[in-house]
């Protein structure tokens, strides 16, 4: 069984990096992933209110010693660089040139946002501990010259977190859009978008933006909390996402089709392989007039709309898992996963 040294940013929430954790402990089993250095966002309370991609995996505290007993041991087979922000790349440093006897060298990633491929500058160094196998960017866009040739790795969903099917009361909320607002024109994109989806469904609805920061010119609630947000959500037939803006690969993507809900959603602008086929595991829509009558003829037709959903989540567990992500990964570094993440 392959063992991995795990080298993230305890400082700050970064959902990549908490979901590929994720993945290897699914894959591996946590007895096969080094966490360096302690992360209080892997292990986090069940329960707790945070951000949403916390996880819950069991802590076990490493000391340096130990991890380089295992690099000179011969019984790491891959770094993986989860982020290359300051409390990551300190991390790398405590090893330096131990760091080249992983046995298939190490993976580099960029959950960041699109621009630009933040990994750039800090590559020299780490080269300068081990060969550096593949880099990964969240939001790879399609034909960009990064320099080095870089390989896409979108945000992957829990296993444990996806729903077993995808029934519906007939009375169900038809869709939901909550979405927090970081100060958009009042005539942006998503003030129209939940202006329009009340408009057609009325109390059937359940849209709207936070408060905090919120353009003048709408009223919206409070911000939901995680857990109400996830409840709402898996009692609602369709799930809108809308990927524009500072970040298009976006949690509300995995989680729509996670909690059994069609995805409603424009195409995102980056490379998602195996992402989701239109009409039949998720309904794209171009304009804000066609999301909503994308919903209306979900709502209109149940069984199709149970199809579609069904489908969406055949693909999730078969290719989109925070596990397939991590499979990835070690397929990259030509290391055999066992299938675990479906």
């Amino acid at each position: 069984m392959s063992h991995v040294l795990f080298i993230s940013d305890p400082n700050t929430p970064d959902y990549g990096a908490q979901y590929l954790f994720d993945g290897f402990c699914d894959l591996l089993g946590p007895e096969h992933v080094v966490e360096w250095p302690h992360n209080p966002y892997h292990h986090v309370a069940p329960g707790a209110e945070m951000s949403g991609a916390e996880l819950s995996w069991p802590t076990r505290s490493w000391r340096s010693e130990d991890v380089r007993e295992l690099l000179s041991a011969g019984a790491i087979d891959l770094i993986v660089m989860s982020s290359v922000r300051v409390g990551a790349m300190r991390a790398a440093e405590d090893f330096g040139i131990w760091l080249a006897c992983s046995k298939r060298g190490m993976v580099v990633c960029d959950f960041d946002d699109a621009e630009p491929l933040t990994c750039t500058a800090a590559l020299p160094r780490l080269r300068e501990f081990a060969p550096v196998t593949a880099v990964f960017k969240r939001e790879l866009l399609p034909g960009r010259d990064y320099g080095v040739e870089v390989l896409p790795l979108p945000f992957g969903y829990p296993r444990g977190r996806i729903v077993t099917d995808a029934i519906r009361a007939d009375d169900a909320p038809i869709v939901f859009y909550r979405a927090h607002d970081w100060g958009w024109p009042a005539d942006s994109i998503r003030h129209r978008m939940v202006q329009a989806l009340r408009d057609a469904f009325g109390n059937r609805a359940d849209v709207g933006l936070s408060e905090e920061q919120r353009a003048a010119g709408l009223k919206a609630p409070g911000r939901l909390s995680v857990a109400d947000y996830r409840r709402r959500l898996a009692a609602t037939q369709c799930g809108l996402a809308l990927n524009q803006g500072g970040g298009s690969d976006t949690n509300r993507y995995w989680e729509t089709v996670a909690a059994g809900c069609v995805l409603v959603t424009d195409r995102p602008r980056h490379v998602i392989p195996n992402d989701f086929e239109d009409g039949t595991e998720a309904c794209v829509y171009t304009s804000v007039d066609e999301a909503v009558e994308q919903v209306r003829l979900l709502a209109s037709d149940p069984d199709r709309r149970l199809q579609i959903a069904n489908a969406g989540l055949t693909k999730l567990r078969a290719h989109h898992t925070t596990g397939a992500r991590a499979r990835t990964v070690l397929d990259a570094a030509g290391i055999n996963a066992p299938r675990r993440c479906s």
